[in-house]
């Protein structure tokens, strides 16, 4: 999952129920399976502790360059998963029609 990722951070409050993809992706992308796959990639988080809690969200930086940033508080583990997976994809496209000599 991280192989096309140059950085990930996770902010979440331990008790908000909307946290729940957050911790779930942590979790995820924090595994020594996962880091080993891309140990380049920074895996960060920050656990908001006070009664304000601010929205729950992760940032994601893509090897190239592009930024991303989601609120986590409607969105599963999944549906993250499957926008780190689209844009994978997509990059990965876009290699092999360089490779072959189409650059639109």
């Amino acid at each position: 999952m991280l192989k096309h990722l140059k950085r990930v951070f996770i902010q979440f409050h331990p008790a908000d129920a909307r946290a729940t993809a957050a911790r779930e992706l942590l979790a995820r992308v924090g595994n020594d399976k996962s880091r080993k796959s891309n140990p380049e990639c920074v895996v960060d988080y920050k656990v908001v502790e006070t009664a304000q809690v601010p929205r729950c969200f992760v940032e994601l930086q893509f090897t190239d360059n592009e930024k991303q940033k989601l609120y986590t508080a409607d969105l599963t583990v999944a549906d993250i998963v499957r926008i780190i997976e689209q844009k994978a994809t997509e990059m990965e496209l876009r290699t092999v029609m360089k490779e072959v000599g189409y650059d639109p």
